[in-house]
């Protein structure tokens, strides 16, 4: 992208999403992205396969609710925190 279009940004790394645990395909697909981009440029947190996250382009996401808050607290967050460390890093802060 940057050759064809020389556009000038950075590629925090691989998000991978919608993802099961367990999932022989997700394993492969996980482990393919490992070897393709290396480990350390796939993110830890992974976004798994849940429908209040498919969800969210259709109805936006909120904080309020069981469901919603469990999504902030256990995937969103921790994902955020490391995409701001993954920038940090890039960005020598």
């Amino acid at each position: 992208l940057v050759e064809n279009t020389s556009a000038d940004f950075e590629v925090v790394g691989i998000l991978p999403n919608q993802m099961t645990k367990g999932g022989s395909i997700d394993t492969t697909s996980l482990n393919d992205a490992y070897t393709i981009f290396g480990k350390e440029n796939v993110f830890e947190n992974i976004l798994p396969f849940k429908k209040p996250i498919q969800n969210i382009p259709r109805q936006g996401v909120t904080f309020e609710g069981y469901w919603n808050s469990k999504m902030f607290t256990d995937t969103l967050i921790p994902i955020t925190k490391e995409l701001v460390t993954r920038i940090s890093l890039i960005e020598g802060d």
